[in-house]
C-alpha cells in the first residue's frame, strides 16, 4: 500500500485500504461497541484519529482525510447518544515514539534523499515547541484518564497528544 503519497500518487485500491482501516474500522467497532453500550445504560469510546485528522498534511491524502473522518465520527457519536450514558471522545497523537511514525519517517526521508532519523530530527526541531518525540505511554495515561470517572463531563472532545504541534496550525 502506498502510504506515504500526494493525491495523484494514490491509487483508488490504496484509497480505499487507507480510509478502509482508519474510518471504516472505526465506525464498526464504534457500531459494535454502541450495540453493547445502549443495552447496558452506558459507556466509554475512545477514538483514535491523529494530527492529520486536525491539519493538512503533505504526501498524505488518504490517511489525513480519513482521521478527520473518525474526528467528525466521534463528535457524531457523542451529540447523538451522550443523553444515553454513552461518552466517546478522540484523541489525535502526534509524532509518537511507535512504528507507524518511524516508517512514515523513513518514507518521507526518503523522498527527500535523507534517513528518517533525519527527516524526524528536522521535522521535530521545526513544529513541534516540546522539542521531542513523544512516548506510547503518554497516549496511554490520556485513554486511561477519558475512562476514568474523573472525566465523566467530558464528551465529544477531540484532545491532541502532540507536544504542542497543532496549537499554532
Amino acid at each position: 500500500m502506498e502510504f506515504i503519497a500526494p493525491l495523484l500518487e494514490t491509487s483508488e485500491n490504496d484509497w480505499d485500504k487507507v480510509v478502509g482501516t482508519n474510518l471504516k474500522g472505526t465506525y464498526l467497532m464504534s457500531r459494535a461497541a454502541l450495540m453493547v453500550m445502549a443495552r447496558t445504560g452506558g459507556g466509554v469510546i475512545i477514538n483514535n484519529a491523529s494530527d492529520a485528522g486536525l491539519r493538512g498534511i503533505k504526501l498524505n491524502a488518504a490517511y489525513s482525510s480519513s482521521k478527520a473522518g473518525v474526528i467528525h465520527l466521534t463528535r457524531s457519536i457523542a451529540l447523538d447518544y451522550g443523553g444515553q450514558g454513552v461518552r466517546c471522545n478522540c484523541i489525535c497523537p502526534g509524532c509518537i515514539r511507535t512504528p507507524l511514525c518511524e516508517r512514515f519517517n523513513a518514507e518521507v526521508g526518503a523522498r527527500k534523499g535523507k534517513s528518517g532519523q533525519a527527516a524526524l530530527k528536522e521535522f521535530v526541531e521545526a513544529n513541534i515547541p516540546a522539542k521531542r518525540v513523544g512516548e506510547p505511554e503518554e497516549v496511554a495515561s490520556l485513554v486511561l484518564f477519558l475512562c476514568s470517572p474523573e472525566a465523566s463531563y467530558i464528551n465529544g472532545a477531540i484532545i491532541p497528544v502532540d507536544g504542542g504541534l497543532t496549537a499554532g496550525m
